[in-house]
C-alpha cells in the first residue's frame, strides 16, 4: 500500500524536504522530511506487532517466505522492491511523487484497517519523534542477507498473533486493549478451526503405505491423488507391472495394489 501525506491548503507533500539535507544520517533520506523520517521510524517500530492486520490468514504467510522477494524482515531502502517499506523519493522520484510503499499486506487484507495501521504507527513515530532505528538496504542487498539488520517478521499466523496480544504490544498502544483483544479472538479462532481440520493434504496427499512383501505394495488414498500419483502413465510402466484397486475402504478412499517388476526397487516409488 502506497501512503503520503498532503497539506490540505498548499497541497504541498509534507514527506519531502524542500532542500536535500547534506547531514542526512543516511543517503536514501537526504530528500526526506523530518516529518517523514519519524512517519517511517514509527512504520519500523511498529511493524512487528501488527502482523495479524497485515497479513491476517493461514494462507497470509505462504507468501512471506525467503526467496520470492517478499518482504520477510523489518526492513526498509530507497527504490528496494523487496524490502518491507519501500522509499519513493528524489532523486529517483519528483518531490511531489515523496511517499511510502508499505509492502507486507497482501490481497487478503482489510485495506481499511491496514491504512489506519499505517496512519496509527507512523503518527506515533512523528508524536515520539522516533529516529530510524535500523540502515536502509542498499541497491543489490538481499533481504534476511548479512547487511540487514532488522529482525525476522512473524513466520506463522499463531506467531503473529502471540506478539499482537502481548502486554507490552505496540498494537495495543496505538489500537487499545478493546480491540487488540476483540481482533486477536478473530484471528485465534481461526487457528482453532484450522488445528480441527482434517484437509485434502491428509486425505489426498499423505498416502499411507502398508502391506509390503518382496512384490507388491498397498496403500490408501483419495481417488484423485492416486491418479495424479500415477498420471505420468511412461514412468509408472518401468516400475509396476499392474496398478489396479483392489477394494473400496471407505469414502473417497480407495485401497490399490500394485505389483512391481521383479528387478524394481522400492527407492523409484
Amino acid at each position: 500500500m502506497h501512503v503520503s501525506l498532503c497539506d490540505p491548503e498548499t497541497n504541498q507533500n509534507l514527506f519531502a524536504r524542500s532542500e536535500p539535507d547534506p547531514n542526512a544520517p543516511y543517503e536514501d533520506i537526504k530528500h526526506l522530511s523530518d516529518l517523514g523520517r519519524h512517519f517511517l521510524a514509527g512504520l519500523i517500530e511498529g511493524l512487528p506487532y501488527v502482523m495479524p492486520i497485515f497479513a491476517p490468514t493461514i494462507n497470509s504467510y505462504k507468501r512471506l517466505v525467503e526467496n520470492f522477494w517478499a518482504p520477510v524482515t523489518v526492513s526498509w531502502g530507497l527504490e528496494h522492491r523487496a524490502a518491507s517499506i519501500r522509499l519513493i523519493a528524489p532523486p529517483t522520484a519528483s518531490p511531489k511523487s515523496t511517499r511510502f510503499e508499505v509492502r507486507v499486506p497482501g490481497a487478503d487484507t482489510n485495506p481499511y484497517l491496514v491504512l489506519a495501521t499505517i496512519l496509527a504507527l507512523g503518527w506515533r513515530g512523528v508524536e515520539k519523534k522516533l529516529e530510524i532505528p535500523i540502515p536502509p538496504l542498499g541497491k543489490g542487498e538481499d533481504v534476511g542477507g548479512a547487511s540487514d539488520k532488522g529482525v525476522r517478521l512473524a513466520k506463522s499466523l499463531r506467531e503473529a498473533t502471540d506478539t499482537f496480544k502481548s502486554k507490552d504490544s505496540i498494537a495495543r498502544e496505538v489500537f487499545g486493549d478493546d480491540f487488540v483483544d476483540h481482533f486477536a479472538g478473530t484471528r485465534e479462532h481461526e487457528l482453532r478451526l484450522w488445528d480441527e481440520a482434517v484437509t485434502d493434504w491428509y486425505v489426498g496427499l499423505f498416502i499411507l503405505f502398508s502391506g509390503m512383501s518382496t512384490n507388491s505394495l498397498v496403500f490408501t488414498g483419495s481417488s484423485s491423488a492416486i491418479s495424479r500419483l500415477f498420471e505420468n502413465r511412461t514412468s509408472v510402466a518401468m516400475v509396476f507391472n499392474t496398478i489396479k484397486p483392489r477394494e473400496t475402504y471407505v469414502d473417497r478412499l480407495w485401497i490399490y495394489e500394485a505389483q512391481f517388476h521383479s528387478t524394481a526397487s522400492l527407492w523409484y516409488v
